[in-house]
């Protein structure tokens, strides 16, 4: 009687740490589950903030851009006065040659 009360006992206490065994893998999985889900949603928040930042910057370039060319049709460069540049510092790069 005492043998199979043993018996009982032993059987009794494998299937409790079985249990508990697998309680503590079942709450391990879950809670690194938890963490790769939180740490994929955080991941996916800041690639979507990334994303609208750079569309926003190229907006901006693009805006920038179209202004550029807007006052290019607007006002077309005045050649005479660039050609007037160009041909002063022609001159004074020659004389600047003479004196070295």
């Amino acid at each position: 009687m005492v043998a199979s009360s043993l018996s009982i006992v032993n059987a009794a206490s494998a299937v409790i740490a079985l249990a508990s065994l697998l309680a503590y893998l079942l709450a391990f999985r879950t809670t690194a589950g938890s963490a790769a889900r939180d740490e994929a949603l955080a991941l996916a928040e800041t690639r979507a903030q990334t994303i609208t930042d750079l569309r926003r910057s190229i907006e901006d370039l693009v805006d920038a851009l179209l202004r550029v060319r807007e006052d290019l049709e607007e006002a077309p460069p005045d050649v005479e006065l660039a050609l007037a540049r160009i041909r002063r510092r022609v001159r004074d790069a020659e004389v600047w040659s003479r004196v070295e």
